[in-house]
């Protein structure tokens, strides 16, 4: 940073950055276009047809390139990245990243962006955002700790040390083998002097227009407008970058040591930023490598860590091979055993990227891919992680396991299944709430990072056509790719990762020597600096901290460009959705005439959504469940995997793992329970099935829906997947707390609240474990008990079939539709009520290690533009700035009623609850400016347009119908939200207020943060479990 004063800004070129992520909400200056192509010249153009775009590819006279795409996707992508290669783990570039980033906080309050975030990676830093508008007004590591929280954060999870560890030896001669985010025993050595002296000087070096790759992807703006607009800041950063080269460098006010003891300076390779943006490759070892490495597993713990199946992962250039698996407990503790290759010593083509992503996908890719299929039925790790000392066999057995795929080769049905699965999933291109244009910039990177086209990545059609007539014509593709990439490579790691209950401690100390020569040099700068200098520096820490909590003065705020109320949409956006009752029919299946009910008797819905889905026919059915016997609760969700896992009565789990890969684009069964109408007692719960397929696939598609739910096979035990549910659990509870503290704040609250924690909280953790314990000799009776769910839930009476696509394609699978429907039995059953809550109580849930996630619950009326404001302002000053948290918001669900605070990656327990108590007495003290209430008025409008792709629609509109919830009431809804005042946030204050009386904390921490509040606030919570 610049200057002494805390108050000083960042260096011109990130408010520069600042103003290019702007660029999709900005118009282009008057008079701004002088020449042809503003200062680009065009590199090389190209037609994508796989995404209907074309694209042009420029580098403009400030070294800068940009890859410039028009198609027909609304949701516009802007996103800019700078070669950073790290040189050590102390995370300088990720501390510069959180400079830049809080450029864009004041943003993120007013935007309607769909994606607005920055990311770091060894080899570079990107700061990619997306919005659907086109239109918008002109316009240090000791900041708590952000860096270093959300650095334990990573560090804390065995999975990611696993990650971390086959990355580093996989690349051990790039700046993969660092950790650009920084190792949290390396931040705290990364001095003020590092970021001010050495950091100016790596942030020139790497933050400049020559280092820069922009990328523009959408339905506007103008090519002129784009490149003039790109021109104009870019002119202005190479200004900026001539002043700053030209300045001194600032010094403190207060003095102290240039250097750390034991801490080198931040090291700048000017070589590597003359050489420009492309990044050294990673020569291949010519000798197989082992490693062994150690992970903290909890002392005294008596269940410690395991891992999902050993994983074995590949990596070409350009990406790291990683280990996979979940911390777990349940017996012993437990290694990881890995192996990764890096496949080639050059960056690949796309066709060898096609090549290698189906071998990927037929080794590993499903349950009944042979390598996973081999590594689960060998029994050495009972699926879910491995005895130490038994890593040497899991190895042997995944080299021998490809001898033995060399010599015979993949059936015609894996690979069948392999192209279709693959090829679906290339031209569906669904990115999920992922923009499509930044997930083409960051695919494009990985090309254009190391000197080639980023159009490549993107034309795969031809290759993918040239593969699959090789594959027709009977040639042996995958053979010689696993000689040349696995068997005969030499650059192949086997990573064993060892527990240890002491390692914890161990690192502790080490973290508290390591630091101890800076605690000296302290002492040393107080004895020089004396009683005077002293107070200087206490009050430099006092100006600090005020400043952090002092809000931005209206000019400063006025500089942000933000939208106005009356430039919103004021309509709120409708999902096309037909409902109707099928009439009386008679229809065919399986050559059998089927009589369907009278539409009086018929109790089966189905919803249409004509929507332009490219082909591809989104069927959802919704089946309910509720009434079943809550005992059966818990073994929902297992019974939902077992549907498509344990095979059916016509094919065993490879042959229907395969079918579904032929001829789908995917089968997903899962619960769906949900608060209905802030009823605390009356939930809406269904089992969801999930599939998709391709036009002329899709009678396939309720074909094989049809034998799963009506011809299961639910007597495989072996196939019964308890232990991968239990891993799986156990490492999202280590990975992220939150959700699972809010799980049971609602189970505390209403009964889909408890359902959910019986069928995924902290409960089901509990019972899985059970499960897995009384296995074998209650399989008898837990197979009477799918049976009954079974039994239970299959029922045509009351479900819904949601259909998303083309009028053309719903009008022609309407009659398979009837089948299907006609199909599924509607049998008697006996309905038991849900009746059940947890006790209200603060309760804390431990987990060795962990991030930490908590909740404060409330109940009450809309208040979604109040949490905006909350979430982007008071705690994002109080838990994120102030506290060192890694983030906190505030949210309100609609169907239940209850308003929740969370807190992640968040060092300060008690501090963080007393700030979500405080948020009442903020929102009564200081009134929203005018300008802070339009932007939270846009802030939460934008979150309630999120963009979806036409299947989220479909899913979106089916929920909406379940829950009763009418596009006139959302228009209200709107309505309001759109008329908020200062004074409608000043009369929630009291609701809030009371809330904070009844509400209740679940917090998923570690022992000592448990421990710490139950010592400084004594009783604070009701009870304290170890869960891991």
């Amino acid at each position: 940073m610049a200057g002494s004063s805390p108050r000083a800004g960042p260096p011109r070129l990130l408010g520069t950055l600042g103003c290019l992520l702007l660029l999709l909400l900005c118009p282009a200056r008057p008079g701004a276009c002088q020449e042809a192509l503003h200062g680009w010249e065009v590199v090389e153009e190209a037609n994508v047809t796989e995404y209907s775009a074309v694209g042009t590819l420029y580098r403009h006279r400030t070294g800068a390139q940009l890859a410039s795409f028009h198609s027909a996707d609304e949701n516009k992508a802007f996103g800019v990245a700078f070669a950073t290669p790290v040189a050590d783990s102390r995370g300088a570039p990720h501390v510069l990243e959180h400079t830049s980033l809080e450029l864009f906080a004041e943003l993120m309050k007013g935007s309607l962006a769909t994606y607005l975030n920055a990311l770091t990676y060894p080899d570079r830093t990107v700061f990619p955002t997306a919005s659907t508008n086109l239109q918008a007004r002109r316009g240090n590591l000791s900041t708590s700790g952000v860096v270093l929280n959300e650095m334990r954060g990573v560090y804390s999870s065995s999975d990611n040390l696993n990650g971390i560890y086959m990355q580093q030896a996989l690349f051990r001669d790039t700046a993969y083998r660092f950790d650009s985010g920084g190792e949290p025993t390396e931040i705290p050595l990364l001095t003020y002097q590092d970021l001010l002296v050495g950091g100016r000087a790596y942030y020139r070096a790497h933050y400049q227009p020559a280092n820069a790759r922009f990328w523009l992807w959408g339905d506007g703006p103008e090519e002129d407008e784009r490149l003039s607009l790109l021109d104009g800041y870019l002119t202005e950063a190479a200004a900026a970058e001539a002043a700053v080269a030209a300045a001194p460098a600032p010094t403190p006010e207060v003095a102290g040591p240039e250097v750390v003891p034991g801490a080198a300076p931040l090291p700048v390779a000017e070589a590597e930023a003359e050489a420009g943006w492309e990044v050294p490759l990673q020569p291949l070892y010519k000798e197989p490598v082992a490693v062994t490495e150690r992970y903290p597993a909890g002392q005294g713990q008596q269940e410690a860590a395991a891992t999902d199946a050993p994983t074995v992962s590949a990596a070409s250039e350009g990406g790291g091979g990683g280990g996979g698996g979940s911390g777990a407990s349940g017996g012993p503790p437990k290694a990881y055993c890995t192996v990764g290759w890096v496949l080639s010593a050059e960056h690949f083509t796309i066709e060898e990227e096609l090549a290698a992503s189906f071998l990927d996908y037929l080794l590993m890719g499903t349950s009944a891919a042979p390598l996973h299929k081999a590594l689960i039925d060998s029994g050495l790790g009972e699926a879910v992680g491995v005895e130490p000392g038994r890593c040497g066999e899991v190895f042997d057995l995944v080299l021998t396991t490809l001898e033995g795929l060399q010599g015979s080769g993949f059936n015609a049905s894996a690979i069948e299944a392999a192209i279709n699965s693959i090829e679906f999933s290339l031209r569906e291109n669904n990115t999920g709430g992922f923009p499509r244009g930044l997930n083409q910039f960051f695919r494009a990177l990985r090309y254009w990072l190391y000197g080639a086209s980023p159009f490549e990545p993107m034309q795969w059609e031809g290759p993918l056509e040239d593969l699959k007539q090789a594959l027709a014509e009977g040639e042996d593709v995958f053979g010689p790719l696993l000689g040349d990439y696995m068997l005969d490579n030499t650059h192949r790691v086997s990573l064993e990762l060892l527990p240890d209950s002491q390692l914890a401690a161990q690192q502790a100390a080490a973290e508290a020597a390591r630091l101890q020569p800076l605690w000296f040099c302290l002492q040393k700068v107080e004895d020089e600096l004396g009683p005077e200098g002293m107070k200087k520096v206490a009050q430099a820490a006092a100006d600090l901290e005020a400043w952090q909590k002092e809000p931005n003065t209206p000019e400063a705020l006025a500089t942000v460009p933000s939208l106005k109320v009356p430039d919103l949409n004021k309509s709120t956006i409708v999902i096309p959705t037909r409902v109707s009752t099928p009439a009386a029919a008679s229809v065919a299946t399986d050559g059998i005439v089927v009589q369907v009910e009278q539409a009086a008797a018929l109790t089966w819905r189905q919803l249409d959504h004509d929507l332009d889905t490219n082909g591809i026919l989104y069927l959802d059915l919704a089946l309910d469940f509720d009434g079943l016997p809550p005992r059966l609760l818990p073994l929902v969700p297992l019974f939902c995997s077992s549907l498509t896992q344990m095979g059916t009565q016509r094919r065993d789990f490879v042959q229907l793992t395969e079918l579904i890969g032929q001829k789908t684009g995917g089968v997903d069964i899962f619960p769906f329970v949900s608060t209905y109408k802030g009823k605390a007692y009356d939930p809406k719960a269904y089992i969801m099935v999930r599939g998709k397929a391709v036009a002329a696939k899709a009678r396939d598609l309720l074909d094989i829906v049809t034998e799963v739910l009506v011809e299961p096979r639910l007597d495989n035990k072996e196939r019964f997947m308890v232990l991968e549910t239990k891993a799986g659990l156990e490492q999202s509870i280590q990975d992220s707390g939150t959700p699972f503290a809010s799980t049971r704040l609602d189970a505390q609250r209403n009964v889909a609240g408890w359902a959910q924690e019986l069928m995924g909280g902290v409960s089901y953790i509990d019972y899985i474990r059970g499960l897995a314990g009384r296995l074998e000799e209650e399989w008898p009776g837990i197979l009477a008990d799918l049976q009954a769910i079974l039994s239970y839930a299959v029922d045509r009476s009351g479900a819904l079939i949601n259909l998303t696509g083309d009028g053309n394609l719903l009008a022609d699978v309407a009659p398979a539709v009837q089948r299907f429907m006609a199909a599924l039995p509607a049998p008697p059953r006996q309905r038991q009520e849900w009746d059940g809550m947890l006790p209200e109580v603060n309760e804390a849930f431990v987990v060795t290690p962990t991030q930490v996630g908590e909740g404060r619950a409330a109940v009450r009326s809309t208040l979604f533009v109040v949490d905006h404001y909350l979430s982007t302002g008071w705690l994002w000053d109080t838990v994120r700035v102030q506290g060192g948290a890694y983030g906190g918001s505030a949210s309100f669900d609609l169907t239940s009623g209850m308003h929740t605070y969370c807190a992640w990656r968040d060092p300060g327990l008690l501090s963080t609850v007393q700030a979500f108590d405080d948020a009442a007495s903020f929102l009564a003290d200081v009134p929203p400016s005018e300008d802070s209430l339009t932007k939270s008025i846009v802030g939460a409008i934008g979150s309630v347009d999120a963009f979806q792709l036409p299947d989220a629609k479909g899913y979106t509109a089916l929920s909406r119908f379940i829950l009763d919830i009418s596009d006139e009431e959302r228009q209200t809804r709107r309505d309001q939200m759109l008329a908020a005042s200062a004074d409608a946030f000043a009369s929630l204050a009291p609701v809030l207020e009371a809330a904070a009386e009844v509400g209740r904390v679940a917090s998923v921490t570690s022992p000592s943060a448990a421990e710490g509040a139950q010592r400084d606030s004594p009783g604070f919570f009701g009870s304290v479990t170890t869960v891991i």
